[in-house]
């Protein structure tokens, strides 16, 4: 994923994550659009980088494997980043898997053509505010704002069995001279876990060390904020001082008892935030083939579950199947007027061999016998990550962008783009990614394009 917001001079801006040819190295690109020509579109030009190239030579940093989400606040961006801690010496790396990742929270500044304003997790002793464990643990997930108030998940490995640690910490923006400093108000260690292992390969037996589970996004109401860890729990936490409200578990994917080929690891949700919509709090857990629906309350209470909706399996939702039917679930794109969105696939051999499956949006009612309701888009699947409006649904196709209105969801969906023929010139041909939208522009991202939209 990437953010879109306003350059200093006004013009449109996209924050994104660029790699090397190798994948050794990444950087974060602010683009901007350049001068247009009378027969052409402006072409999109970096306006600034960070780390730079000196820096990188000097401490190469990994894309790593985390979902990346900047967020930004001002002239501020805030966002988790791969760490320059070596694994000697003060803020020694404790992560002892491979898949694992150590990563900082970075403040840029926007004004200062990503100057680094303040980064948390490194020389934590010589802080005033300095929590030594965080030199232990990676910093995952986007960054939550609520006012000057910035909540962050982290993970760690656990030295008694190797589980994967959730932590949840927040830090305020306080002013340190001229600068803006992150001052750390409290973390809390809230639960232990481990991800579900993927099949055995039927060729050898292995010793399986997990990898680390990283969590959902966060989600703040009344006081409260809510976090999942993949770990068949969801947590509730009080925003003065990180105290626990709540701890609720949930039935979880079973590893595969069978023995594969090649490695294969069980399919649920894409990554996405908790959603907190009116009194709900909806999750999407990546470790369930189910919907989490609880009911958001001031008080300080016992966790009130009211949903748990399987999104697999034959039947309605009273014969105690799933309501979503055939269609194969992939990300819960948001929850409006107490309906949850989600986007996902059919099976191709239900719509036989010759024909190309439609790629559904489907609203379903989270009240008690709650309807469903489908918006059929007439491409194959999804290239991307839908961006929800205020009042519509935009869905990328590998070659098109369509427009669902929330109002009239049954509606045909309306055709916004449609990518031109690539010529043989052409090395990259055209094709949508992420959507990301700031007010009236759209971008399209993909790791090797990026397209800016204006409006008509």
């Amino acid at each position: 994923h990437a953010a879109a917001c306003r350059a200093p001079d006004g013009r449109p801006m996209l924050l994104t994550r660029v790699e090397d040819a190798l994948g050794i190295t990444s950087r974060l690109l602010a683009l901007v659009p350049g001068e247009a020509r009378a027969d052409e579109p402006a072409s999109l030009v970096p306006a600034w980088g960070w780390p730079s190239e000196e820096e990188l030579r000097r401490f190469p940093r990994a894309p790593g494997v985390t979902p990346f989400q900047p967020v930004v606040a001002g002239d501020l961006v805030l966002l988790c980043w791969p760490s320059t801690r070596t694994p000697n010496g003060d803020g020694q790396r404790h992560l002892r898997a491979a898949d694992d990742e150590l990563r900082d929270l970075v403040v840029l500044s926007l004004a200062g053509e990503g100057r680094l304003v303040d980064e948390r997790g490194v020389d934590e002793r010589s802080r005033p505010d300095g929590d030594v464990e965080l030199e232990r643990l990676s910093f995952c997930g986007p960054p939550l704002l609520r006012g000057d108030a910035v909540y962050v998940t982290l993970a760690g490995r656990s030295p008694n069995g190797g589980a994967s640690e959730l932590h949840v910490a927040r830090f305020d923006l306080a002013r340190s001279g001229p600068e803006m400093r992150l001052r750390l108000r409290w973390r809390r260690h809230v639960v232990d876990g481990s991800p579900i292992p993927p099949s055995q390969f039927s060729v050898s037996e292995w010793e399986y060390e997990p990898e680390l589970a990283f969590p959902t996004g966060l989600a703040e109401r009344l006081g409260l904020l809510y976090v999942g860890s993949n770990t068949g729990a969801v947590a509730c936490l009080d925003t003065t001082d990180g105290a626990v409200v709540w701890l609720e578990t949930y039935r979880r994917l079973g590893p595969s008892p069978r023995h594969a080929v090649a490695e294969a690891r069980p399919t649920g949700w894409k990554y996405g935030p908790v959603h907190v919509e009116g009194g709900r709090v909806v999750v999407a857990p990546r470790d369930t083939e189910r919907l989490l629906v609880f009911t958001a309350r001031p008080m300080r209470s016992r966790a009130m579950r009211s949903a748990e909706i399987a999104v697999r399996g034959m039947g309605g939702a009273a014969e105690g199947g799933s309501p979503f039917g055939d269609l194969l679930v992939d990300e819960l794109v948001g929850v409006r007027d107490g309906r949850a969105l989600v986007s996902g696939s059919l099976p191709r051999t239900l719509a036989g061999a010759m024909h190309v499956p439609a790629s559904p949006i489907v609203a379903l009612d989270l009240a008690p016998g709650g309807s469903t309701h489908l918006a059929e888009i007439p491409e194959l699947c999804s290239s991307g990550a839908p961006a929800l409006l205020a009042d519509a649904l935009l869905f990328p196709t590998f070659k098109a962008l369509y427009g669902v209105r929330l109002g009239a969801f049954q509606e045909t969906p309306v055709e916004l783009w449609r990518a031109e023929s690539a010529s043989r010139s052409r090395r990259i041909p055209d094709r949508l990614g992420n959507i990301v939208v700031d007010g009236p522009h759209v971008w399209s991202v993909t790791p090797s394009r990026v397209v800016l939209f204006a409006p008509r």
